[in-house]
Parts: C-alpha cells; sequence; structure tokens
C-alpha cells in the first residue's frame, strides 16, 4: 500500500473519531443538563419541606 493511500484512510479514521467524540461530548452535555435540573428539583423539594417546618 502507498503511503498517499494509507494517509487518506488515517486521515478517514481520524474524521470518525472526531465525529464520533462530539457526538459523546453532545451526549455528555445532555446528561449534565439533566442533571443539573434534577439536582435544581430535589434542592427546591428539600428547602421548601424546611420552610413548611
Amino acid at each position: 500500500m502507498d503511503t498517499n493511500k494509507r494517509l487518506e484512510e488515517i486521515e478517514k479514521l481520524l474524521r470518525s473519531i472526531e465525529f464520533k467524540m462530539d457526538e459523546f461530548m453532545s451526549q455528555l452535555d445532555n446528561i449534565e443538563n439533566l442533571l443539573d435540573e434534577r439536582f435544581d428539583e430535589l434542592l427546591n423539594r428539600s428547602e421548601s419541606r424546611r420552610s413548611d417546618k
């Protein structure tokens, strides 16, 4: 296999990895947002219970 062909394959792999990493980071952002929302809900519920006492 010649060098140019090999370099093209490596570039394709790198682009694929980059795309997968972007997808993964997006999923992590979504998870973080969901956790933030849930934490806020629990915090509000806890504060509400304290104020009711």
